[in-house]
């Protein structure tokens, strides 16, 4: 899933990825997507999303409660 928004395969996510990455996905609030992930997961404020910041959002998503069947649901939907 990361490497669907890491095109550039820079190993970090930035936010012209991450916006490119919604408008596949044919959202109309694409800027608002990015904006909204990078709020949420890019935990050292540093502009890029790194590989370790994004599976530790996927750990507090189970944290919180979601199946281990309901995050893998969520993301098949990136699967190559």
């Amino acid at each position: 899933m990361f490497k669907q928004f890491d095109v550039d395969d820079s190993k970090t996510i930035e936010l012209n990825e991450a916006v490119e990455h919604w408008k596949r996905q044919k959202n109309s609030f694409s800027k608002l997507s990015a904006a909204e992930f990078f709020n949420t997961v890019d935990y050292n404020g540093d502009g890029c999303i790194q590989y370790d910041e994004f599976v530790e959002f996927w750990m507090i998503v189970k944290g919180a409660g979601h199946s281990e069947d309901e995050i893998k649901e969520e993301v098949s939907a990136y699967q190559i």
